[in-house]
């Protein structure tokens, strides 16, 4: 349940608790502060709880998965949250929302695989219904039911996608292909293997001269900061001699800037659009090198790939 905060005419500011609920989307306003609008929110999950652990099998489809999206919130990453809450809005709840739980069996699981496999590839099936399958987890450990009905459905077998890695000697040329502030920013995803969005979160008081590492503390997703993706994803990463220099040559070129300044801002002085990156960097670049199209991603397996072929660790890699 979202708070949002808006001024009324007198110049006083007022809260929002905005509530989803049965699929449509109602709002209670007026509270006079933060805590007086977490209050009602917590009085109102609460009683839903007390009413979904009770023995009134009688609650529906819907009411479970908006209560479990509730529950999840906080503890998923808010694009991982918006993908979940629109598979159930969109392609699950049209179908089973209106049951109650208690009617809802492995055959109905496996009729909406069918139903969705018809026009999806078996990937964008099995993540359509992820949040439907830890609805029903949730709902057993919770005790509202003794019995997972999506756990005997199997997921549909998908295909494993390779995955396009630059070899060594295309790293070179592509970085050949580049100059100044776009270079250094592939020169980064290639030299380090961090995320797109940890790249565009990265200041310079992120790099870390003395120890040649680069702290990694926060992402840039859907235009808001960040925690990384999980809790050891906020690490130290190595530069080499080689990334230091092109990072040091940039740092003089941009007038060796504030600790609290973007590595790679954009003319407003923000976080670079994602968009943005692959159309007017990396693809132009690839051009140039005449080489084939890859993803922003690929960096992450280039640099894996390159690591791994040096004797690295797994795990270590992974992260």
């Amino acid at each position: 349940m979202p708070l949002y905060n808006y001024t009324l005419a007198n110049g006083e500011r007022r809260y929002r608790v905005q509530i989803r609920r049965r699929g449509h989307r109602h709002q209670k306003d007026g509270f006079r502060s933060r805590e007086a609008a977490k209050a009602y929110e917590r009085r109102y999950l609460d009683a839903l709880y007390a009413r979904l652990a009770g023995t009134d099998l009688a609650v529906t489809v819907q009411e479970l998965a908006e209560h479990w999206l509730e529950h999840m919130r906080p503890r998923l990453k808010p694009s991982t949250w918006r993908d979940y809450e629109s598979s159930l809005r969109l392609r699950i709840l049209p179908d089973l929302g209106h049951l109650q739980i208690r009617e809802v069996t492995p055959l109905l699981v496996l009729a909406l695989n069918d139903k969705l496999a018809r026009d999806r590839t078996p990937r964008t099936v099995n993540k359509t219904v992820a949040p439907l399958r830890a609805t029903f987890r949730q709902a057993v450990a919770w005790g509202i039911l003794t019995y997972n009905p999506t756990a005997d459905v199997r997921r549909v077998p998908e295909r494993r996608r390779e995955i396009d890695c630059l070899s060594e000697e295309e790293v070179a040329r592509l970085l050949e292909a580049s100059e100044g502030r776009d270079r250094t920013l592939i020169a980064v995803a290639l030299g380090t293997g961090l995320r797109q969005g940890e790249i565009l979160a990265l200041r310079w008081g992120d790099i870390d001269w003395f120890r040649d590492v680069i702290h990694v503390r926060r992402t840039w997703l859907n235009g808001e900061y960040h925690d990384p993706k999980m809790h050891f994803s906020r690490r130290d990463v190595v530069m080499s001699s080689w990334l230091r220099g092109e990072l040091a040559g940039h740092f003089d070129s941009e007038g060796r800037p504030g600790p609290d300044r973007l590595v790679f801002p954009s003319r407003t002085d923000t976080p670079l659009a994602r968009a943005n990156v692959n159309r007017r960097i990396l693809n132009p670049a690839l051009d140039r090198a005449k080489l084939r199209k890859v993803s922003f991603h690929s960096s992450r397996h280039t640099y894996a790939s390159v690591l791994l072929s040096r004797g690295a660790d797994v795990l270590f890699v992974s992260r």
